[in-house]
């Protein structure tokens, strides 16, 4: 009976999370005024980001789209530019995660396609940090006077 040998010699192996997944869209609710999008958070930066949509005077419930962009999903600035939303505050994101090849600095407001994107860190380190909350907040209060 021959040897049972699982992996050959220089065997290439690819391991879970290494295949080239199809990528799925994000589902947009087109008729949220505010778009909040961020990687999967928890509870207490869900909480965190509902007070941001509320100092816009925005429900949360009613105005608000949260989408949690996970690894295997794409939300593309062309299917964000089809919505009614004006406003889209992304954390925790890269522009090349909305297939934007541009470059910028986070905390400042930028208009695409009369639109309004604004990115910037993590809820977490937002939430964390006197100096990021500071940077958020006069971005924010920017935009509620426009």
């Amino acid at each position: 009976m021959p040897d049972f040998s699982l992996f050959k010699p220089n065997q290439i192996i690819k391991l879970p999370g290494e295949y080239n997944l199809s990528r799925v869209p994000v589902k947009l609710e087109h008729s949220k005024s505010l778009f909040i999008i961020s990687p999967p958070i928890g509870y207490d930066e869900k909480a965190f980001l509902i007070k941001i949509a509320e100092a816009l005077n925005c429900s949360a419930e009613s105005d608000c789209q949260f989408i949690e962009v996970r690894k295997d999903q794409y939300c593309p600035f062309e299917n964000l530019a089809q919505t009614d939303a004006h406003l889209f505050l992304l954390f925790g994101l890269l522009p090349s995660a909305l297939n934007l090849q541009i470059s910028l600095k986070k905390y400042q407001v930028i208009s695409m396609a009369d639109k309004k994107l604004l990115f910037a860190d993590i809820p977490a380190e937002i939430s964390n940090s006197k100096n990021l909350k500071m940077q958020l907040w006069n971005q924010l209060k920017n935009l509620k006077k426009s």
